[in-house]
């Protein structure tokens, strides 16, 4: 039976109206063992009521308090916040609908935005694990660091691939709306693509989450204070896109991702691309790693299944000339990858995202 202590444990409120709650010393239901049986069973029914009425009463005075605040409409246990804006004017130019840090490791963690009712503007950055963010037939692979931006509705999709909840997903997203971000998106967008990496201690990041701390911490936002966020939110994540760390990569990682760009169709190795550059397989990858934010075995399957989604969605290939003609060895080799990547096989992807 819900309990007033269990709803008092998990309710935030203003600290009259908690210290007079904490009056109640008891959940009801500890009547049971102090009660004769026969009483419990005649008054049992009116004593649920009343308890019911108690919690029900006290989430009521939460949401009001809440909306009058202009503030938390939601909290789950994902760690996200949803928020109402009670009071403000209508048609403002930026509102802040909700965000949170999660850590997801059930696959199916899974959203196709093409008649998703989620409409609004949706950033989403990695902070460790892995997941995958699809969008018109290019696959972006979601490494801590990296970050994508979405319109929904739209010709896109994210989700956990199969084998990633082995070691989840956590990340910090944002939704909002507003005739404000349009400018934004677009020039993100046309100058830096729809996937980009940032520093996780870069302003726009720690904005966030240094507000899901305090806000856990009993913060409440003022009203107007979403959407004057999610102005230096955007400001910010322009300005740092715009005037990146320096960053020169050595010359034997430079020179594999100009190969790779170039062969991925053809069959070779990390280790033949370690031998190109006289390094060590083991050394090559350490390095490549550290400067492009994913292994090379990573980077070149990228590349070869980019083209495989392509040649899914615009041409009339088997799947065995596809894994062909990207660079895989056979078509259950392609296959294997393919799920692994996509989460599902190449054949249904055609099926589901073909023309």
């Amino acid at each position: 039976m819900i309990s007033v202590k269990s709803v008092l444990a998990n309710t935030r409120l203003p600290a009259p109206m908690t210290a007079i709650l904490k009056l109640i010393p008891v959940p009801l239901s500890v009547l049971a063992p102090i009660c004769p049986a026969h009483i419990l069973a005649h008054f049992w029914p009116l004593l649920f009521l009343l308890n019911l009425i108690i919690i029900l009463t006290i989430l009521d005075c939460k949401n009001n308090y809440m909306i009058k605040k202009g503030n938390i409409l939601t909290f789950n246990q994902y760690g996200t916040y949803g928020f109402l804006s009670a009071g403000q004017m209508p048609d403002t130019p930026l509102t802040l609908l909700d965000f949170g840090l999660e850590r997801r490791c059930d696959e199916t963690y899974d959203f196709d935005n093409r008649s998703r009712d989620y409409a609004g503007y949706l950033f989403q950055y990695t902070l460790s694990g892995q997941g995958a963010f699809e969008a018109e037939g290019t696959l972006y692979p979601q490494m801590p660091g990296t970050a994508f931006f979405s319109c929904i509705p739209e010709n896109s999709r994210y989700y956990l691939p199969s084998g990633a909840h082995e070691t989840n997903w956590e990340f910090i997203y944002v939704h909002f709306t507003g005739p404000a971000a349009g400018p934004f998106f677009r020039e993100i967008q046309t100058n830096y693509g729809r996937s980009f990496r940032l520093p996780a201690d870069s302003f726009p990041i720690q904005l966030w989450l240094n507000l899901h701390r305090d806000m856990n911490d009993g913060r409440q936002l003022r009203l107007y204070e979403g959407g004057e966020l999610v102005y230096r939110f955007l400001s910010s994540l322009l300005r740092t896109l715009e005037s990146p760390v320096e960053h020169i990569m050595s010359h034997p990682i430079e020179k594999s991702l100009r190969y790779m760009k170039a062969h991925f169709r053809e069959h070779f190795s990390i280790d033949d691309l370690a031998r190109q550059n006289g390094l060590s397989s083991a050394y090559f990858t350490r390095i490549f790693t550290r400067e492009t934010g994913e292994s090379p075995l990573l980077h070149l399957t990228r590349l070869r299944i980019n083209h495989a989604l392509f040649l899914l969605l615009n041409t009339q290939m088997s799947v065995e000339q596809i894994a062909l003609e990207c660079g895989f060895s056979c078509g259950n080799y392609f296959c294997k990858v393919f799920r692994r990547a996509s989460g599902c096989s190449p054949a249904e992807y055609r099926r589901r995202y073909g023309a």
